[in-house]
């Protein structure tokens, strides 16, 4: 019974493994599926362990489609602390945080990567004495330590990067994500993957159920 079991639950996960139903369906499909793209809510983040200036992060990512990340939430931030500790990160991380005015100005202003300021938003992160002024152009980035927090640094020196991208709705029925003719080679994909799930769901359920009977055959002989 307990093998049967077994089988029945092996033959549900290779189904679902085969329909590859999930998140990571919506990203864009030019992103490689791999543990550094990751999803959470309605957006996908790529991690990239590349070095690179500020700039030219952000000029990657906005390739691709995306932005580097914005952390505007608590849960935004969490969610980031987690991934880098998951993926045992142990290099400093690029976010879309930058000065906006004369960079020798005491007090300088901060605005995201789209032009919203950071003073708007109700979420912020800094660590201790940060952000720093009166030097050459500051962007943000987040701290390897506890809490993870943000800091500045000149925007040519070389870190990590994290890029963000909006998943594509539920519905698909967008012409951004994929053409016709690339949807319906998915869709082939799909019910091949599906297919061959279930010829090895069958085979498996045929082979314990041949033991079974077997068995039982072999034990009623037994009793005579």
């Amino acid at each position: 019974m307990c093998i049967c079991c077994f089988m029945t639950t092996l033959f549900v996960a290779l189904v679902t493994v085969s329909l590859g139903v999930g998140q990571m369906d919506r990203c864009p499909s030019n992103l490689i599926r791999n543990p550094y793209l990751k999803t959470y809510k309605e957006k996908c983040y790529q991690f990239s362990y590349d070095e690179t200036n500020w700039y030219e992060a952000k000029n990657k990512c906005s390739s691709k489609g995306g932005s580097l990340v914005q952390v505007r939430t608590l849960w935004v931030q969490k969610f980031l602390m987690e991934s880098l500790k998951s993926l045992e990160w142990e290099k400093k991380v690029w976010i879309g945080a930058h000065e906006t005015n004369n960079i020798y100005e005491e007090y300088p202003t901060w605005e995201w990567i789209d032009g919203t300021p950071l003073s708007y938003s109700s979420y912020s992160n800094w660590a201790r004495d940060e952000p720093r002024c009166c030097g050459p152009r500051m962007c943000g980035n987040l701290e390897l330590v506890e809490g993870i927090p943000w800091a500045s640094h000149s925007c040519r020196i070389s870190f990590t990067f994290i890029c963000e991208f909006k998943m594509f709705p539920k519905s698909r029925n967008t012409n951004e994500q994929i053409d016709s003719g690339q949807k319906d080679a998915k869709e082939q994909r799909l019910n091949a993957g599906m297919i061959a799930g279930i010829a090895v769901g069958v085979l498996f359920l045929g082979l314990v159920g041949g033991i079974v009977i077997g068995y039982l055959v072999l034990k009623k002989r037994q009793e005579f």
